[in-house]
């Protein structure tokens, strides 16, 4: 049976459930149980959520946080530059450390 990682923030939360009933039976779904916020955050977790694992198949969600402006913050929760790079740091880890194919 095939293994599939979901990763992300709230709305990985929302669509989980029907990924696992539309996949059971064919693949292996697993979630961390909490929200998975930022992609700082997500980075943080990287070994325990996504490389540990050892998935076929990685799906990541997350970029909403990164990009939210806090009331009357004129910039975004993570630069664009900074969230530029921990999308490329997470990728790339995951694609030399996993033999996991990530979407």
């Amino acid at each position: 049976m095939k293994k599939l990682v979901l990763v992300g923030d709230s709305i990985r939360m929302g669509y989980q459930a029907y990924v696992m009933r539309e996949l059971f039976g064919f693949s292996d779904v697993w979630v961390p149980e909490q929200n998975g916020g930022n992609s700082a955050n997500v980075q943080k977790h990287l070994d325990e959520w996504i490389i540990s694992r050892a998935a076929d198949v990685v799906h990541i969600n997350c970029g909403l946080h990164d990009l939210k402006r806090d009331f009357g913050v004129d910039e975004t929760v993570i630069p664009l530059s900074q969230y530029r790079a921990n999308l490329r740091d997470l990728l790339g880890r995951i694609l030399q450390d996993t033999q996991s194919t990530v979407v």
